[in-house]
């Protein structure tokens, strides 16, 4: 069967960042020497017309890793990083959405933060152009009115990888990968149910931890315990 351009390279890409491993730490702190080369030759082949339509569905970043991009902004609080991030592009409201897992290490627990609202697409040179118009956060559940928007180029869409340049100077490179919807809740369910480490605080620990007794950092929340 015929391969679409940038397949081999793609294949080659996800090889060298260890996307084909089922393991969560599986992917390298700094890109491999081989990467930079083929991510050049996946950016020859740049995006679709039909760019649109291929991107629908669920895309696990894999570069850079979560904490350092921090897509949603609440890794940067106190005790916080992100551990797992991903973007969905859809039909119905909200259409674009970034979802997120915030580690919290004096909490000793995961929780869910998201980015929702639009987007659309548009030619531009060196690829589409990606706007992602959201006009709201969530942290735990609870969402925050606070408008955000982000353009991007998309430098390549494949049927498994999309390349996307960020940044004033779109120079800024992130790496996703195309994800089953199942496969991205049963993750989501897994890390939120998972201590950061050792063992999970009791209900009540965390509890006196999140009314302050404890310092707990990360965003400020509601809780009914």
């Amino acid at each position: 069967a015929a391969t679409a351009p940038g397949d081999f390279e793609a294949a080659q890409l996800r090889a060298r960042l260890g996307m084909d491993v089922d393991e969560a730490d599986a992917a390298p702190a700094e890109l491999p020497e081989a990467a930079p080369a083929l991510i050049d030759s996946l950016e020859e082949a740049g995006a679709p017309a039909e760019a649109a339509s291929t991107l629908l569905g669920f895309w696990k970043l894999c570069w850079p890793p979560p904490a350092e991009a921090d897509l949603t902004g609440y890794g940067a609080a106190p005790f916080c990083s992100v551990v797992a991030s991903w973007t969905r592009f859809a039909e119905k409201d909200p259409t674009a959405q970034v979802v997120e897992i915030v580690a919290n290490e004096n909490l000793n627990a995961h929780t869910l933060a998201a980015l929702k609202g639009e987007w659309s697409v548009a030619a531009a040179d060196g690829g589409a152009r990606l706007v992602q118009d959201f006009s709201r956060r969530e942290y735990g559940g609870q969402p925050t009115v606070e408008p955000m928007l982000c353009e991007s180029v998309l430098s390549f869409v494949g049927e498994s990888l999309l390349l996307v340049r960020a940044g004033d100077d779109a120079e800024e490179l992130r790496i996703f990968e195309r994800c089953d919807g199942g496969a991205v809740q049963a993750e989501i369910g897994r890390l939120l149910e998972a201590p950061v480490k050792g063992e999970k605080l009791t209900r009540w620990e965390l509890a006196d931890k999140m009314r302050g007794r404890g310092g707990e950092g990360g965003p400020e929340v509601q809780t009914a315990i």
